[in-house]
């Protein structure tokens, strides 16, 4: 049997770039980066990315791809499982997103997915792990207050610490979507 050497090859330094970035799999390489291998990008000529926001209220700050980062609109939606927090910089062209699992009544510490996106177009510049502090959650189901467009509540603090991203805040925010059609 003959084995493809490119392949072999190919196949080892995929496996050493995706074995350097630990935990964050940059998703984008624009040739830019600083020494840590973060993106450097600039919001010149970028589009602002969208945000439905429920009537929330987020606080955030700290240090990004695109600079320092500041809460902008909050969003807060239920996926397959999944309690989606959506945190976009004051700017509009940047978005934090953090992604944890539903449990009723559930406060306290527990980790999420943190996925950054930033320029040109909404990209995904850095997913990382964070830690979310639950204050208060409630069901994420519709019926669960019938008859307004936004419903329930969570609330509660954050903190991500990576080579490429570091910001804290906090938020409190209803629900604006519901999505538990997975496939």
């Amino acid at each position: 049997m003959r084995r493809d050497r490119g392949s072999v090859t190919g196949l080892i330094v995929l496996t050493a770039l995706f074995g350097a970035c630990g935990n964050e799999g940059l998703a984008r390489n624009d040739g830019g980066g600083n020494e840590t291998g973060c993106p450097e990008v600039s919001i010149d000529g970028a589009q602002s990315l969208f945000q439905q926001s429920c009537g929330g209220t987020a606080t955030a700050t700290g240090t990004s791809p695109v600079g320092a980062f500041s809460a902008g609109l909050v969003g807060v939606s239920y996926h397959c499982g999944n309690v989606v927090v959506e945190v976009t910089d004051a700017s509009g062209f940047a978005r934090l997103a953090l992604v944890f699992p539903f449990s009723a009544g559930a406060i306290g510490e527990r980790n999420a997915a943190v996925t950054f996106n930033g320029p040109p177009r909404g990209d995904v510049l850095v997913q990382a792990t964070g830690q979310v502090t639950i204050a208060a959650i409630s069901d994420p189901s519709p019926t669960s207050d019938a008859g307004s467009s936004a419903w329930g509540m969570v609330e509660g603090t954050f903190s991500i610490t990576s080579d490429c991203l570091s910001i804290t805040g906090s938020f409190a925010s209803p629900y604006c979507a519901y999505d538990s059609l997975c496939g």
